[in-house]
């Protein structure tokens, strides 16, 4: 109850601050008035005299006519007391003399007693209601200028009134204060009668207002404006000012440290995307998802989607993997940290089961063949069998030191082990019979070629020791001695020995570099020994039984193994060539700090490696070169958006769905000699390829059944590797090494126009601009010429400093070119520069696309890179290194190299098209990029309707 009566107090004393609008005359104006019925021994009451105007409104002080008479109201008696009356027509005298009293009209009064009151009036008499009456006239027609406040209701004014405005004592004071005092309110009364209506109060209630004149009694029947409304509203209104201007500082400062947290994060993630592809990863996920919408958090996602294309997936564990290896049937990969053993799925990554304690360290890992039995070796001896979901069984025990290396024979019946300074002991797999030792100083790894044989290595001590030697299976007989140490200068001999999977080769790798492969039936070499540089500490064979996967360090370490050491080179090599395949893992780009730590899984050939901050990265195995030959050409598949054609050199077009994975031969262009370049008619239904032999074919599309053949004209029998079409798709430009521009119309069987170079240049490239349809040549000499449609000369003409081997005209006209050097600048239809790329190749641009919404351009560069720039600042989003060219760079220039460039359809992919005959694709989209970072961030894939940059 307080409550609300304080509420109703601050809306009371807020009101009064607040003017009323003019809207003169008002309709009605009620205003208390004390009663004193004559009966006696009655108390005085508060009632509401109610006036109401009914008449024209108007705005002006007086309306030609008599004053609108005072009258009582319908229903409404006519009080029988002669000063009542006389009080109420000295008030409307009073009014009726002022300017703004209208003329017309009438205005009519009643009493009313208030819902609180005491029910229904009495006849009521006496003068005191005058000033009330002249009160409420003022109030309704704007008498003064006070009647601009807004009314009390709490306010009764009780006086006798004259005609003249001046206001007299009444009686029966006492009455009519506490009448007052009951409801509240204060007493308005003339100044004689001050001192009494005083003395009638009680503990100064009511309060009394003395006043002389009628304009004196409006000003205080007023609401009295108390000081703390507009008090009260400046220091809300300085509140909301200062909480605003608080709270825009707030947020400045808010989003400058998000800012300052953004950039923090997408520097990270360029920083360490050459070194820590996880944690750059998760950098770049956090700053996405801080600020979705920025350019540079997309080029963070994208930098690290598009990192070495063979990376495809990281595992984190959150500890040092020791040991990784695969199940004879590539279902799981088991990893060892410390003491604990993890088997997870190979596909997924997810763990399906963790042993528990073992006792002590695991210092060697293999499996138990025809399943899923993982075989393991402590640091305390302990020789164990644990099935993944079961608890781990000791097979055997190694007294006095830990276990270094472990293997079982191919028929389940016997296990190898080696034991640090005591030698290799082999047993069956039963417990309970004798195990047979084989000595040796210091054994690094055992493996079983056979059921007949088991091959132990080791460190030796002085050159000339045996380091490898094999022993029947049972580890009984004479030794056959297959290496021995070659150098004094260091410690270790053999490091590791693996097994191919069908069992037919066994490779030993050395401290010194070197990689031998034995046939497994004869123990003799196969292939001539590999010499790699510095020390190999793990190898493994590929599923092919061709490559092994090896991991070293450029310049040996001392104290032999080094299997936990980061920066390890870890690289493919083909055995029968001894020449790598592609560059090492960490050739090009150093993408993650890489250990010695590694498997390759059965049937697919993935390649496993842990790294030096815990994670197990996943690498696609090596491609040896497509015989189709160079992808010289990609272009988007018209009847695919989201396919792409790959042109070899042989003639084969392959339709790749980079979404997918998939690719599927659409046709062999076969009759002419080579491939060179394609181009589609901008209807789609048209396709172009130029040979090496100078013709140029035609075919419909997607039929792919002949539409002609454009024969080399005649003294221009040289190579077409440029094609265009007009925006109509009515000519067909194309040109070679000569540097002859031959204009055909499709059909034709002879060139339309010739186009000859001023002087001796090759053709560099060929573009139709989209709007005028004006060609646009480029030659090697770095002249460009522009020449209207049918005409033969040009119409402008520049030279650059260098030649552009690339034209991507843009729908005003103007163009982007890519240059010999490597750079990039983007040319107004004058030909004249309009802005220079900051983002470049270090060699030759080889082709380019731009992608459907001019965004993108992708470009193919023979510095062996593939380049993702901004179309609008020309700044790098991403470049793609190449890691197809052999390392010792014996093959020609551009092997390995990006040679051709291309967007799908729906813009969702960019495709590289490689001279090795291969194509790399790289997301664009923001689920398949947030999928793929995730994936190399270790984290499970986002889920359909997941925010940017969050993964599952």
């Amino acid at each position: 109850m307080r409550a609300r009566r304080l509420a109703a107090a601050a809306w009371r004393d807020g009101r009064a601050w607040v003017p009323r609008p003019r809207r003169l005359p008002r309709r009605r104006v009620t205003i208390p008035v004390t009663v004193a019925p004559d009966a006696a021994g009655e108390q005085a009451q508060v009632w509401d005299l109610v006036l109401r105007y009914r008449g024209p409104a108007t705005r002006r002080h007086r309306r030609p006519g008599p004053p609108a008479p005072l009258l009582p109201a319908a229903g409404q008696a006519d009080p029988g007391d002669e000063d009542f009356r006389r009080a109420a027509a000295d008030a409307w005298k009073w009014a009726s003399a002022q300017p703004r009293y209208p003329g017309g009209g009438t205005v009519t009064w009643r009493l009313r007693v208030p819902a609180d009151g005491p029910g229904a009036p009495p006849e009521v008499g006496g003068g005191s209601a005058g000033a009330a009456f002249a009160v409420g006239l003022a109030y309704l027609f704007g008498l003064t200028r006070a009647t601009r406040g807004r009314l009390d209701r709490r306010a009764v004014v009780s006086a006798l009134v004259d005609p003249s405005g001046l206001l007299g004592p009444v009686g029966r004071l006492e009455s009519k204060a506490a009448a007052v005092r009951a409801a509240g309110g204060r007493l308005v009364v003339a100044a004689a009668a001050a001192e009494e209506a005083r003395a009638a109060g009680v503990g100064g209630r009511p309060p009394v207002v003395p006043v002389a004149t009628v304009p004196e009694a409006v000003r205080e029947s007023r609401v009295p404006r108390r000081p703390w409304p507009p008090l009260a509203l400046l220091a809300t209104v300085a509140l909301l000012a200062t909480s605003g201007c608080l709270g825009q500082l707030y947020r400045q400062r808010e989003e400058a440290r998000q800012d300052g947290t953004v950039r923090r994060l997408v520097n990270q993630s360029f920083a360490e995307a050459t070194g820590e592809t996880e944690r750059a990863a998760t950098a770049a996920l956090r700053a996405r998802r801080l600020d979705p919408g920025s350019t540079d958090t997309w080029r963070a996602l994208v930098r690290i989607a598009a990192a070495d294309p063979r990376l495809t997936r990281v595992i984190p564990t959150g500890r040092p993997v020791g040991h990784l290896a695969y199940s004879p049937d590539g279902a799981l990969l088991v990893s060892a940290s410390d003491g604990v053993v993890t088997a997870r799925d190979a596909d997924t990554g997810k763990v399906t089961a963790t042993s528990g304690p073992l006792g002590g360290p695991v210092t060697a890992l293999g499996f138990l063949p025809g399943g899923h039995d993982v075989l393991l070796g402590t640091g305390t001896g302990a020789l164990l069998a644990w099935r993944p979901g079961g608890a781990a069984r000791r097979i055997g025990t190694a007294p006095g030191g830990a276990i270094t290396a472990v293997a079982a024979a191919p028929d389940g019946t016997r296990v190898a082990y080696g034991v640090r300074g005591q030698g290799v002991w082999v047993r069956p797999v039963a417990p309970d019979r004798p195990a047979t030792r084989i000595t040796t100083t210091a054994p690094t790894a055992v493996a079983f070629p056979g059921s007949r044989s088991v091959v132990v290595a080791s460190a030796g001590a002085r050159p000339g020791d045996p380091v490898l030697r094999a022993f029947p299976s049972d580890g009984t007989g004479r030794a056959r001695v297959l290496i021995k140490k070659r150098f004094a200068l260091f410690r270790g001999g053999v490091t590791a020995l693996a097994v191919s999977p069908d069992r037919r080769l066994l490779v030993s790798a050395d401290i010194q570099g070197g990689v031998r492969a034995y046939d497994t039936a004869t123990l003799a070499e196969r292939y001539r020994p590999v010499d790699l540089k510095g020390g190999v500490y793990a190898v493994a064979v590929g599923s092919d039984g061709r490559t092994v996967v090896t991991a070293g360090h450029s310049f040996p370490l001392s104290g032999g193994s080094a299997t936990t050491d980061e920066n390890a080179d870890v690289s493919v090599t083909d055995l029968r060539t001894g020449r790598p395949v592609g560059y090492a893992l960490q050739g090009r780009r150093q993408l993650t700090s890489l250990t010695s730590v590694l498997a390759v899984r059965p049937g697919t050939g993935q390649i496993a490696v842990a790294t030096g901050s815990g994670a197990i990265t996943l690498w696609r195995p090596p491609r040896a070169p497509d015989p189709a030959g160079p992808v010289w050409t990609a272009l988007p598949d018209p009847a695919d958006r989201t396919a792409v054609l790959l042109f070899h050199q042989d003639g084969r077009v392959v339709r790749e769905r980079p979404g997918s994975g998939r690719g599927a031969v659409a046709a062999r262009l076969g009759g002419h000699d080579g491939v060179l370049t394609a181009r589609f008619s901008p209807a789609g239904d048209l396709l172009a390829v130029g040979h090496w032999d100078g013709t140029v074919t035609l075919w419909r599309y997607p039929g792919m059944s002949p539409a002609g053949t454009l024969p080399a004209p005649a003294g221009d029998p040289y190579r077409v590797y440029r094609l265009a079409f007009s925006p109509d798709g009515r000519v067909l430009a194309a040109g070679g090494p000569s540097g002859v521009v031959h204009l055909w119309r499709p059909g034709a069987r002879k060139p339309w126009l010739r186009l000859d170079p001023p002087r001796p240049s090759p053709l560099a490239a060929l573009a139709f601009l989209p709007r005028s349809g004006d060609l646009v040549v480029t030659r090697r000499d770095g002249l460009v010429q522009a020449f209207r449609p049918g005409a033969t000369r040009p119409v402008r003409q520049t030279a650059m400093p260098n030649d552009a081997g690339v034209v991507l005209p843009a729908p005003d006209d103007g163009m982007i070119m890519g240059f010999g050097v490597g750079s990039y600048a983007r040319y107004g239809a004058d030909l004249a520069v309009r802005t220079r790329f900051t983002a470049r190749h270090d060699a030759n641009v080889l082709d380019a696309a731009l992608s459907p919404d001019r965004a993108l351009v992708a470009s193919a560069g023979m510095d062996g890179q593939a380049l993702l720039i901004d179309g609008a600042s020309g700044a790098a989003v991403a470049a793609m290194p190449g890691v197809e060219a052999d390392a010792d760079k014996e093959e020609d220039a551009s092997a390995g190299s990006y040679v051709s460039a291309a967007f799908t359809g729906d813009g969702r992919y960019a495709v590289f098209g490689t001279y090795r005959g291969h194509a790399e694709a790289v997301a664009l989209s923001e689920a398949d990029v947030t999928r793929r970072v995730c994936g190399l961030a270790g984290r499970p894939a986002p889920a359909p309707d997941a925010p940017e940059g969050e993964c599952g």
